[in-house]
């Protein structure tokens, strides 16, 4: 069985062939509409699965994806099993604080009290999906440092490819501590020079966006330019605009 065949590796080389502006982000991406529709899937009636929504819940921007699935039946009931946990857990957090002129100096009604502290805070500081997709992508990220060193093909594709966010270079830095030598210093050079090579051609690409609301230059072809803004946002923030990657990968 060839490497890149290799179930632990497959999906890395699939967001390496995507030749998106960081392979990371579509996996990322990918990985996260799994979940959410796995959460909604065989997850509602899993007893794990419910209880570790119950546990951690789910955070503003997990609860806004999985309220658009439109599955109102599955998301209410996860919703409701929380919030059976947490009644509870509130009434104690409330009696256990002194509902006071100490508590307001404490900050528990002002905001000014730090979340590690707050008993409330601390019972809305989790996500489910924010750890599974967390685990899923440093799992990912592992995965490309092991290709990267024992690949002689990824790490051709891989640096000629689009590379990273800079968000996912900053992440992928400590890692590449755990390679050989060698391959270490050949990771870093194609992470530096690919991040420079890259952010320079969208530089080029956003600068002909914006020219083109220019009058004069309204009849000009737009060359590579059209997505220059999606783009850019994604490489400097990690993905979040434009279409979804990945999304016609059955994988």
């Amino acid at each position: 069985m060839r490497m890149q065949d290799r179930l632990d590796t497959y999906s890395v080389w699939e967001a390496l062939k995507e030749d998106s502006e960081c392979l990371l982000c579509a996996l990322r991406r990918k990985t996260e509409r799994q979940l959410i529709d796995r959460s909604l899937g065989g997850a509602v009636m899993s007893p794990d699965d419910r209880q570790r929504v119950n546990a951690a819940g789910f955070c503003q921007h997990h609860h806004r994806q999985l309220f658009e699935q439109k599955n109102r039946l599955g998301h209410a009931l996860l919703t409701l099993s929380r919030l059976q946990t947490l009644i509870p857990q509130v009434k104690k957090a409330l009696s256990d604080a002194d509902i006071g002129e100490g508590a307001r100096r404490r900050g528990l009604f002002s905001g000014k009290q730090a979340a590690a502290d707050s008993p409330l805070q601390q019972l809305t500081a989790r996500c489910m999906l924010c750890e599974a997709l967390e685990d899923h992508s440093s799992r990912q990220a592992d995965t490309l440092i092991y290709l990267f060193e024992r690949d002689p093909a990824f790490r051709k594709q891989f640096t000629a490819s689009k590379g990273l966010c800079l968000m996912d270079a900053g992440r992928l830095i400590p890692l590449a501590q755990q390679m050989r030598p060698a391959h270490r210093q050949a990771f870093l050079e194609a992470l530096q020079k690919g991040l420079q090579h890259n952010l320079q051609r969208l530089e080029k690409e956003l600068n002909w966006y914006t020219q083109k609301f220019d009058y004069r230059n309204q009849d000009a072809p737009w060359g590579d330019s059209k997505d220059a803004l999606e783009r850019t946002v994604n490489k400097l923030r990690g993905w979040c605009l434009g279409p979804e990657p990945m999304e016609d990968d059955a994988h």
